[in-house]
């Protein structure tokens, strides 16, 4: 079976698809009345995620193990994960965002997992001593990887909606907009639920491990930020402190600290957790926080420009409504 899944390459192939399924996508938003188009977008994304998804399977057919083990495993078992959901969230909305998402999602994951067998050791390796029990790896593992799935969906989405704002699409189609925003905050739900589960049940493995519930460990902290940062934006949400533009950059802000904690952490070399593959993280780490940053910006340059749009209608407004009442005036003289 181990041969069969080494000439198979499912992964790799994976990557292949989803790079054509992005074409397919970009295909169909040129021409987004093609039922033909729309019928292929679908079985384009279907496709290599059904195969993610069987190599997932065979991985853990061979090992005996849950699919989550490794830090490689993660690079597959997030995206995969991560595009899922937001084809179920395509099945609800039906605004080809959601599918778009995770094409790129599906690229970018995969192409991180073909770079890690590319200069990562044995994608196979021995597990170590402390991970050696299914139970906790697929409970405790699986769902809060769940939870850093739904915190990097919601920061792609979030970068749809804030690049169409920074274009000036927003006024010209509202209720697009605004579908992509309800949708962020309901993937945002989704991970708060998985992580805060996750993270609870990974205190009662370590309870069991090392004797303590929490130990203040730097992927304990990274795991917790992660909960703290996705209430503070529950509760923003409900208590109006943030809006549309508010959920999409505080999603980007979610984005990095799921980096932080997924890979991050590792470069301290320090705590109970301080194992996986780290060689070039780094610098790939900080190009990515360049780009977020840079994502931020344009989000702030995005608020001040529809800010600015919003007090020059009112000033347009009060100027037409002073004219209407001037010119109701009675006239007097002849």
């Amino acid at each position: 079976l181990e041969v069969f899944y080494s000439r198979l390459r499912p992964f790799y192939w994976s990557l292949v698809l989803f790079v054509l399924s992005a074409l397919v996508v970009t295909a169909l938003w040129i021409a987004p009345r093609s039922r033909l188009l729309a019928g292929a977008a679908w079985t384009s994304v279907l496709i290599p995620t059904l195969l993610v998804i069987a190599g997932i399977t065979l991985r853990c057919i061979i090992r005996g193990r849950p699919p989550v083990t490794t830090l490689y495993e993660t690079t597959l078992f997030i995206p995969a994960v991560a595009v899922v959901v937001a084809l179920i969230t395509e099945w609800i909305n039906r605004r080809r965002i959601a599918m778009s998402v995770a094409a790129a999602i599906g690229c970018i994951g995969l192409f991180l997992a073909h770079n890690y067998e590319l200069r990562g050791p044995d994608t196979m390796e021995s597990m170590i001593a402390v991970l050696d029990s299914n139970f906790w790896l697929s409970t405790h593992v699986t769902t809060v990887t769940i939870g850093y799935s739904a915190g990097l969906l919601a920061a792609v989405l979030a970068h749809v909606y804030i690049f169409g704002q920074a274009l000036g699409l927003g006024a010209r189609h509202r209720d697009f907009f605004r579908s992509i925003a309800r949708m962020t905050y309901g993937v945002i739900c989704f991970g708060t639920l998985f992580a805060f589960v996750g993270t609870v049940l990974g205190g009662i493995w370590a309870n069991n491990s090392w004797g303590r519930f929490w130990g203040w460990d730097p992927k304990e902290n990274g795991a917790l930020l992660i909960i703290l940062w996705f209430l503070f934006i529950l509760h923003a949400r409900l208590g109006g402190y943030v809006r549309d533009m508010g959920i999409a950059v505080c999603s980007i802000i979610g984005g990095m600290i799921v980096a932080f904690s997924w890979w991050g952490v590792n470069l301290l070399a320090v705590g109970l957790h301080s194992y996986g593959f780290i060689d070039g993280v780094q610098r790939s780490l900080t190009a990515f926080y360049l780009t977020q940053i840079a994502v931020l910006a344009v989000a702030g340059y995005a608020w001040v420009m529809r800010r600015r749009a919003g007090e020059a209608g009112a000033q347009a407004s009060g100027r037409s409504a002073r004219g209407g009442l001037a010119g109701s005036q009675p006239q007097t003289g002849a």
